[in-house]
């Protein structure tokens, strides 16, 4: 049997002489020039500006530190007015029974745990919802939960689940005793 020794092709992967594989100069600018054409936020040009020279306007960098920490304490306020109002919403509600104090929110949007074929997974993927309510005197959570085909995330879905919670949970007589 004879040998013979021929070699394997050659790679031929990335190699495109169809297009070029560089851009030349002047589109690089035109797509710069296209770049600056938007509307860009003052404040972060000049602070991005002034971080990136290390120099320039030290006084419009101190100012955004100003503004910025003005922001932040104006959050970390209402933050706190939020809490005691939180609290004193569960101390009422804890004293007097015709009062019900609640917090609620959607949790993380869940995919669809499995699906039996490829097919379906990459047509549409469905979520998951996850609606909690927090009754803050006696620390009982409920969860509700549903695929987005029975309902989506909306102000009516969110009425409508809290509605549904209220009916099953009376004010005065279910409290502190399981549904």
């Amino acid at each position: 049997m004879a040998e013979s020794h021929v070699s394997p092709p050659q790679d031929r992967r990335a190699k495109h002489h169809n297009r070029p594989l560089k851009l030349s100069d002047e589109q690089v600018e035109r797509v710069i020039a296209h770049i600056q054409s938007f509307k860009i936020n003052a404040k972060l040009t000049c602070l991005d500006s002034n971080l990136q020279s290390g120099s320039g306007e030290t006084g419009t960098l101190e100012q955004e530190r100003a503004l910025v920490n003005t922001e932040k304490e104006i959050y970390l306020r209402k933050a706190e007015v939020f809490y005691e109002r939180k609290k004193a919403a569960r101390v009422k509600s804890s004293q007097d029974l015709t009062t019900l104090a609640v917090a609620f929110d959607y949790q993380k949007a869940l995919p669809q745990p499995y699906k039996p074929t490829n097919e379906i997974f990459y047509r549409r993927q469905l979520s998951v919802h996850s609606f909690n309510i927090h009754e803050l005197a006696d620390e009982n959570v409920y969860i509700y939960v549903y695929y987005e085909t029975v309902a989506k995330r909306g102000p009516d879905d969110v009425a409508s689940l809290f509605s549904l919670h209220l009916s099953f949970f009376k004010l005065c007589a279910c409290r502190g005793k399981a549904p």
